[in-house]
């Protein structure tokens, strides 16, 4: 486990450099590394460090971010999910947003190609994808049913006033506001929106945006970009990587392999700004 010290910048620049010796030397590329701390430490592409073998870190351990200690022993706490049968998804896709934002076509293919892994999906695409449709399922208690959520549509982040960062919608945005009143029992929510993982720091060892509003709501993990990725490439990562965790059931596992793949063929800019953040 890394987490950040209270040393000087430089000197916790430093250490990073260094953050394979937190690995066993033996350790097989499947061993796990939980990185916690506060901004902007959270936000460096760890997988990207180059370590003294010349491997990048994401091809020496699974990497996994804690939103902070406190945080991450809170989720520890919780109860796990009920085992069923299969996963139940919802996939939400606005593809239009009335003029607001530019249109995601490429967004329904992205949500087609998940209903099929998961042929029983609930699906809310385009004039369906609505705030007042999800925040009728919050309201009714319906969203802890699912198991999986994913938004494939664009996010606004504001770094100065987080709490009006928030998700587009075919009708209107869904403000984070809106999320941490949410309840959400979910293994995973994905969001395939542009910086979608970034935060504000609000004291503490904490930050707040769209991540940290899916945890307080009751998700366990959520699977983000913290940066611009091109929408084409972004669909490819998702359905790579949704495919890999059906198979294995293991988020940390299923995005560094994926990461993996796609570092032999695309940009650091392309691949390295995907993370699993939570603790299940």
């Amino acid at each position: 486990m890394l987490t950040e010290s209270k040393a000087p910048f430089f000197c916790r620049v430093s250490a990073l450099l260094q953050v394979d010796r937190w690995l066993p030397q033996d350790a097989a590329p499947d061993h796990t590394l939980i990185v916690a701390g506060c901004e902007p430490f959270i936000h460096v592409p760890l997988a990207t460090l180059v370590c003294a073998s010349g491997e990048r870190l994401v091809e020496r351990a699974v990497l996994r971010h804690a939103p902070s200690w406190n945080v991450a022993a809170h989720l520890c706490t919780r109860r796990a999910r009920h085992v069923r049968e299969a996963v139940k998804p919802l996939l939400v896709a606005p593809v239009s947003f009335g003029g607001r934002h530019p249109a995601l076509p490429a967004s329904a293919a992205e949500i087609q190609a998940l209903r099929a892994l998961w042929p029983h999906s609930d699906t809310l695409l385009q004039d369906q994808a609505t705030s007042q449709a999800l925040n009728d399922l919050n309201q009714r208690g319906a969203l802890l049913h699912y198991d999986l959520l994913h938004f494939a549509t664009h996010v606004q982040f504001d770094a100065q006033w987080s709490r009006v960062s928030g998700i587009a919608l075919h009708d209107d945005d869904l403000w984070l506001q809106d999320l941490l009143d949410w309840q959400l029992d979910a293994e995973l929510v994905g969001v395939s929106g542009c910086e979608a993982g970034r935060g504000s720091p609000v004291g503490g060892e904490e930050s707040l945006g769209i991540e940290a509003a899916f945890i307080a709501a009751g998700a366990r993990n959520v699977v983000s970009p913290q940066w611009h990725v091109r929408d084409t490439v972004a669909n490819e990562i998702v359905l790579a990587f949704m495919r890999d965790y059906q198979q294995t059931d293991d988020l940390g596992l299923a995005l560094t392999r994926t990461q993996r793949l796609f570092a032999r063929t695309l940009g650091m800019m392309d691949w390295a700004a995907w993370r699993v953040f939570g603790m299940h």
